[in-house]
């Protein structure tokens, strides 16, 4: 799941367009800081896409999933390779 999103954001927006599950947002009005934010890091798949597109390595994505995002997600988990 996405455990935390830095103040390294500068605003691209990459990530929420990359974002398949929806959870990424931009702060409308924000400082420099928490520009990105995600809004249910419990739906977040761990597909990495977001954190591997961001130009500034802002985000921080962790394999620990929730055990019951987990079961919520299995179908997915398992297209993406994720199951053993």
């Amino acid at each position: 799941m996405i455990r935390s999103i830095s103040d390294r954001c500068n605003g691209c927006g990459i990530c929420v367009l990359a974002c398949r599950k929806d959870i990424l947002q931009m702060r409308k009005e924000a400082t420099k800081k928490d520009l990105a934010y995600c809004t249910d890091a419990g739906e977040c798949v761990v597909c990495y896409v977001c954190r591997d597109l961001c130009p500034v390595d802002a985000i921080v994505v962790t394999a620990e999933i929730p055990v019951e995002a987990f079961r919520k997600h299995l179908p997915e988990f398992a297209r993406l390779g994720a199951m053993p």
